[in-house]
């Protein structure tokens, strides 16, 4: 089973997607350098690299990346989250009712067999999951991702995708070569296959 973690129309590399111009517009180097590639230098191999990686882990049906797939990301991103917030409290649940009061929390921590947690952040924590102040986690509280909904890696590939070389199809492994191809002819004015923090800080201009 292929895990799930992502992949760039160009434009005349004024580095902005079509249609944004004058907005805040998204750019590309900076998406480029917010994909994890740990130890991949921005060589035209390390470029190619960054837009084909994510391609590969996160195209589920085999035709490139698109949108569908960077919100699948995201499910299960949040499925995950939910999981781990779920499993937290649930070690509390003492009556196995799919909800956890303060007092099970309490009756938990004033065992041995607690797990060693300071009760005092036990009980914050609780206190600050308990939304309406019941005393009483329900499933829907428990299960709330703890990240404020952070979104910025299905961002970066959202802004990558848009600057697809052939945007009526998905991000495929030929448009990350084509863009990468783009990228060095308009940035590496020393044509050595690398792109230095000057030419870097001029794609970002």
């Amino acid at each position: 089973m292929k895990r799930l973690l992502v992949a760039v129309p160009f434009v005349a590399l004024s580095m902005s997607s079509p249609g944004q111009a004058g907005n805040q517009s998204p750019n590309l180097i900076d998406a480029l350098m917010r994909v994890p590639s740990p130890g991949i230098s921005m060589t035209y191999e390390g470029v190619i690299a960054r837009l084909s990686d994510p391609i590969r882990i996160n195209d589920v049906d085999g035709n490139g990346l698109d949108s569908a797939e960077i919100d699948l990301i995201s499910q299960v991103r949040t499925a995950r989250e939910r999981a781990n917030q779920l499993l937290r409290f649930l070690a509390f649940d003492l009556n196995n009712d799919r909800q956890v009061s303060r007092e099970e929390v309490d009756r938990v921590d004033r065992t041995s067999i607690g797990g060693g947690a300071d009760p005092r952040q036990v009980l914050a924590l609780f206190d600050a999951t308990d939304i309406n102040r019941d005393q009483i986690l329900d499933w829907d509280e428990m299960g709330a991702p703890r990240n404020n909904g952070d979104t910025s890696y299905e961002r970066t590939l959202q802004t990558i995708v848009s600057f697809d070389p052939t945007s009526a199809t998905p991000f495929t492994l030929e448009d990350a070569k084509t863009l990468a191809d783009q990228l060095f002819a308009k940035l590496d004015a020393d044509r050595n296959g690398v792109l230095d923090r000057t030419e870097l800080a001029a794609g970002r201009r």
